[in-house]
């Protein structure tokens, strides 16, 4: 608990040092020290695990809930479903840093674009969603929203792109590559 309340600091405080740059469209100065001071000394609690029917196993377990996943269980995941149409595989950063690399099958959306908002709420909630980016930090934002917004089964690959590509596991480049 301690260290997720440390990475969420971490996290208010970058966020934090882009508004005060002006990085962040809409996010003043403000607002990102409000959020850290609301980080350090009213944590949020952490994510829950949301109980929901079985309809997707992974070795006979549920994987339905909103809850944070490692590289190695989301390949498990994206190999086993990645032709469901209840799935799908949503990536969070910039659509350059998409085209360098990204998972195989990936949506692309800027957790920072204007319309973030209206683009999530188009989205089915009771469909099973793997997030990531490149270090955890955007998709952490993103999860947070689609919380927020009412959606169930959300799967946060937290150790983000990076540690997926350092693990070894296949990508593909391009903005529109499958």
């Amino acid at each position: 608990m301690r260290t997720r309340n440390v990475f969420r600091a971490i996290a208010s405080i970058g966020l934090c040092m882009q508004a005060l740059v002006g990085m962040v469209p809409g996010f003043t100065a403000e607002q990102a020290v409000a959020r850290l001071d609301r980080d350090l000394f009213f944590p949020r609690p952490d994510i829950a695990i949301i109980p929901v029917a079985p309809a997707f196993q992974r070795d006979g377990q549920d994987i339905k809930g909103t809850r944070n996943v490692s590289c190695q269980q989301a390949l498990k995941i994206v190999q086993e479903h990645q032709r469901d149409p209840d799935f799908a595989v949503l990536d969070f950063r910039t659509e350059d840093m998409f085209a360098g690399s990204h998972v195989s099958g990936a949506i692309c959306h800027d957790v920072f674009s204007t319309d973030i908002d209206d683009w999530l709420g188009s989205l089915d909630k009771q469909k099973v969603y793997l997030i990531y980016c490149t270090a955890g930090w955007r998709s952490e934002i993103a999860l947070t929203k689609m919380k927020e917004m009412g959606f169930v089964n959300v799967l946060h690959m937290h150790e983000g792109l990076r540690q997926w590509i350092s693990l070894g596991y296949e990508t593909v480049s391009g903005k529109d590559a499958p």
